[in-house]
């Protein structure tokens, strides 16, 4: 199956809520990454990720050098004949000047749209773990699984207020 994809490396900033959200409204699947340079291209090419919204760098990782590596040309051509299916990469930060930053990006965009109809068992994000082997592996969350994850704090805050009244 292929979904259609958006991949994020994207560190704890606001960016971060801004582009999950908005993936979401697309009917888009939201797939966050926080990968070694090693992984990155199979967890790209796995997830069929079409546009990936990354940081330059992080502590540990230059991702800007990653993808040289991994799909040389990509602030132009996508990701060529390594990750087909990647079209564009935007820089969320900047960090190179002949990529896409995200501001460019969202400047390109219409000022509004209707959203997108979203079957809440279809799937919302596919997410990576280490997993036994030490190896990626993806799971799948649907958007209802999200919306609960979403709502549970606060459905446990209202119980417990309900428990100690009684």
């Amino acid at each position: 199956m292929v979904w259609h994809s958006r991949s994020t490396i994207v560190d704890n900033r606001a960016e971060f809520a801004a582009l999950k959200i908005g993936i979401a409204r697309i009917g888009a699947v939201a797939v966050p990454l926080n990968f070694r340079a090693e992984e990155l291209r199979a967890a790209l090419a796995h997830s069929h990720t079409k546009f990936l919204f990354t940081v330059a760098r992080s502590i540990a990782t230059d991702f800007v050098e990653a993808l040289d590596e991994i799909a040389p040309g990509w602030e132009t051509h996508g990701g060529g004949c390594e990750l087909p299916d990647l079209e564009q990469v935007v820089l969320v930060d900047g960090g190179r000047e002949s990529g896409t930053t995200l501001a460019e990006f969202v400047d390109r965009g219409e000022p509004s749209f209707d959203p997108a109809p979203v079957d809440p068992d279809s799937i919302s994000d596919i997410v990576f773990t280490s997993g036994t082997s030490g190896h990626p592996l993806a799971a799948t969350l649907t958007h209802d699984m999200a919306a609960s994850a979403g709502l549970q704090p606060s459905y446990s805050a209202q119980s417990c207020r309900r428990s100690q009244r009684q």
